[in-house]
């Protein structure tokens, strides 16, 4: 059996959103939805409860997880989910009607064990895509994620993204793999990395990741995480999270985690200069300018607060 697993904080109004399209799937077998409502304080569990009472044709099981905390979430959703497999999505995306059923064309029916994998993610905008949207941003900020439309193993050092992966279950509790509760986002806290060190902990033990291109849904993007506040707070937390990431792995992941910060904000000047000269695009240009900056000020940040 499949699990669906949905961790969800403070979304109410996107779930319906959400849930809608879960309702709507083509797929005549069984399936579990698992909603882990981490600590909302909206009405996210009167609208769950609203669609298990009106729901027949698939399991419907909610949690509640008073540990703030994404990783905490996810790490509940392995320990409650009854499928075989869990499939974990975000809150606000939309799934096309034959998801389900190509999940077990593309996965379940393999010849090929197939133990992680994620598919592509495409931003959809509930308003206006801003003039200074790009794709040197939008994986950071809007989960986007397009490696292409072939099946294949994700090339070293890259995994699937938080909003469209899945794992066979029985390999997690095996080798007792968890979500670190450092990394990722703890309420309103902008925190990430923690799926990456998810799955880079599980390529190690030998099982490759797995790139499905036609397991595609749409994130929506809602015009709150357009604002400046939003992206300073997510920019700020990548930066913060590549030194949680790191710090304990030694002087060389720290040094290459270093010269990763140092390469890419010089990158992005040039890119900055790019767009200015060649482009005209201001728009972009200082887009990339301040998110950049932003990642970069807090990863350095980070460095003092431990040394300080």
């Amino acid at each position: 059996m499949l699990t669906l697993a949905i961790c969800t904080y403070n979304r109410a109004s996107l779930l319906s959103a959400c849930f809608e399209t879960i309702k709507n799937q083509d797929y005549q077998g069984v399936f579990e939805l698992l909603i882990i409502d981490n600590n909302s304080t909206d009405n996210t569990r009167l609208i769950c409860q609203k669609l298990k009472e009106n729901t027949s044709s698939f399991e419907i099981n909610y949690f509640l997880e008073t540990v703030q905390g994404l990783a905490n979430a996810r790490n509940r959703a392995i320990q409650e989910a009854k499928g075989e497999y869990i499939y974990y999505l975000d809150d606000d995306v939309l799934l096309p009607s034959n998801f389900i059923r190509t999940f077990y064309q593309e996965v379940y029916a393999s010849r090929n064990k197939i133990y992680a994998f994620g598919g592509k993610i495409i931003p959809h905008f509930n308003v206006p895509k801003p003039l200074w949207y790009n794709k040197y941003t939008a994986a950071n900020l809007y989960a986007a994620h397009d490696e292409g439309d072939v099946k294949k193993v994700y090339r070293k050092g890259i995994f699937p993204y938080g909003a469209n992966m899945g794992f066979y279950r029985p390999i997690l509790l095996k080798h007792q793999v968890k979500f670190n509760p450092n990394l990722g986002r703890i309420g309103s806290i902008g925190l990430n990395g923690e799926e990456t060190a998810f799955c880079s902990h599980l390529s190690k033990l030998g099982y490759a990741m797995y790139y499905i291109p036609k397991l595609s849904l749409k994130h929506q993007i809602t015009a709150n995480r357009l604002e400046e506040k939003y992206i300073k707070n997510l920019s700020e937390g990548y930066g913060k999270s590549l030194w949680i990431y790191n710090k304990n792995k030694g002087f060389f992941s720290q040094l290459s985690a270093l010269i990763d910060i140092l390469y890419k904000y010089f990158g992005t000047l040039g890119l900055v200069l790019y767009y200015f000269l060649f482009k005209r695009n201001s728009h972009i240009a200082m887009h990339l300018l301040s998110t950049r900056g932003y990642i970069t000020k807090d990863f350095f940040r980070a460095i003092l607060s431990e040394k300080g």
